[in-house]
């Protein structure tokens, strides 16, 4: 057994190196820590972490509000779209319902007319007859007078004229010869004839030269020309 006592190992010392260092954590240092700061280390990593937190917040928000700003465009875009499309679908249905119903329209009154065409102007006639056979009854002399004497201008004659009249204008007639008489020189003598195909208002002149029929009939049967005319129409 030796005499010398054990050798005992004895610890290094390292220089220049700080122990428990935490500044840079935001730790207090081990010096100074305790419970009051680690309280104030708690309270510090606490409003680090809420404003980190509000940060992270704040831009999650802004970017939703940035989608919901593009969605907003982009649907109401669509939306136009979609609107003008239905409105030009719609414009065209209207279009064509409003085209079919014009045709309609124009093959049922074709349809309607050819139907009572004739009915139409049967009803169009009398009435004409009706509104000239009151006129004539209003305003006969009127009306002789001016057949006559028309009848008289167009009639060149030397020899006696004959003037044919209805039984009803007999003595209007007698009365208007002599009025013509009297007021045209160099006419020949006028034989005025009952005539019983003759409608009131109507005068049939004859002379040997020739004949002028200004009879209510003949006038007339220009006008129903016109109306058959039309009646026969397609």
């Amino acid at each position: 057994m030796s005499d010398h006592p054990p050798s005992i190992p004895v610890g290094r010392v390292v220089h220049s190196l700080k122990a428990g260092n935490f500044v840079d954590l935001g730790r207090p240092a081990a010096t100074l820590w305790n419970s009051e700061t680690e309280a104030r280390y708690m309270e510090q990593v606490r409003e680090r972490a809420q404003q980190k937190a509000k940060e992270i917040l704040q831009q999650a928000l802004d970017e939703a509000e940035v989608l919901r700003a593009r969605a907003r465009t982009e649907g109401f875009e669509d939306g136009r779209a979609a609107a003008q499309d239905l409105c030009a679908a719609e414009a065209s249905r209207t279009a064509a319902f409003l085209a079919s119903l014009h045709d309609a329209l124009k093959t049922e009154k074709e349809r309607a007319f050819a139907l009572h065409r004739h009915t139409l102007f049967k009803i169009l006639t009398l009435a004409f007859e009706k509104t000239l056979g009151i006129m004539l009854d209003a305003h006969r002399q009127q009306v002789l007078t001016s057949l006559f004497e028309e009848a008289v201008a167009q009639l060149q004659a030397t020899s006696t004229i004959t003037v044919h009249v209805c039984a009803e204008d007999l003595e209007l007639a007698k009365q208007l010869a002599v009025q013509v008489r009297s007021q045209t020189q160099n006419l020949p003598d006028l034989c005025i004839k009952l005539n019983q195909d003759l409608t009131p208002g109507g005068v049939r002149l004859e002379c040997g030269d020739g004949m002028v029929d200004n009879t209510i009939a003949s006038r007339f049967e220009q006008v129903q020309a016109i109306l058959v005319g039309y009646q026969e129409a397609p």
